[in-house]
């Protein structure tokens, strides 16, 4: 009977540590792949390159110049590197691309730890996300219908920075670990059923003799 358990025992090891360890190989590191993006979202980049700010040409009007000058110089003084883009989540595209993929695609295409921050005309609500931080807070404008002012009063309470969580991406030998775990659960369970059957075996044949 001890052959037969240690055999299962084996199998469900290695066989639980190559599925980790493909599962590893063929997870995509960094996340899933963002779509490019569009003509929209490209002008903002090409903004936020330059100023940090970018103002959708259709609610610009929204602003006056001083106070599109004062929520450049709030993402300037946040407590890390700031993007911030305000626009009409419906209108370049007709909705096609949504607040959240064009947020995406805007923090892959600037580099660098940073906060990106999104704000709707549409209805004030904003939306962020970081890179080498926790992001921020997300809410809405506290006053939506005077955005220059709002968006300044939402960066200046961002508040300190606070370190990321810990992401650190599994190892081969990680993988296989966590594999090993689950293997020897899986050899456990078949080394129970073996043990079980060749039991019942063995009593079958006391009872024929």
């Amino acid at each position: 009977m001890r052959r037969p358990l240690t055999i299962a025992a084996i199998v469900g090891l290695v066989l639980g540590g190559i599925a980790f360890t493909l599962i590893w190989l063929l997870t995509p590191k960094g996340g899933w792949h963002t779509p490019p993006p569009g003509d929209r979202v490209q002008h903002a980049i090409d903004a936020l390159r330059q100023d940090h700010v970018y103002v959708g040409p259709e609610e610009r009007w929204r602003f006056t110049d001083a106070q599109l000058a004062d929520l450049e110089k709030a993402a300037k003084r946040a407590p890390v590197p700031t993007y911030v883009v305000y626009w009409d989540g419906y209108d370049g595209d007709w909705g096609v691309t949504i607040d959240n993929v064009a947020l995406d695609q805007i923090k892959e295409a600037i580099p660098g730890d940073a906060y990106f921050v999104m704000a709707d005309a549409t209805n004030g609500a904003v939306q962020t996300d970081a890179r080498g931080y926790e992001p921020p807070f997300s809410g809405d404008l506290d006053n939506p219908a005077r955005p220059g002012p709002s968006l300044v009063s939402f960066l200046d309470d961002l508040g300190d920075p606070e370190p990321p969580w810990d992401e650190d991406e599994m190892s081969v030998a990680d993988g296989f670990g966590q594999g090993a775990k689950i293997g020897i659960s899986v050899g456990g369970g078949v080394a129970v059923v073996v043990f079980v059957v060749g039991l019942a075996r063995d009593r079958s044949k006391e009872q024929k003799a």
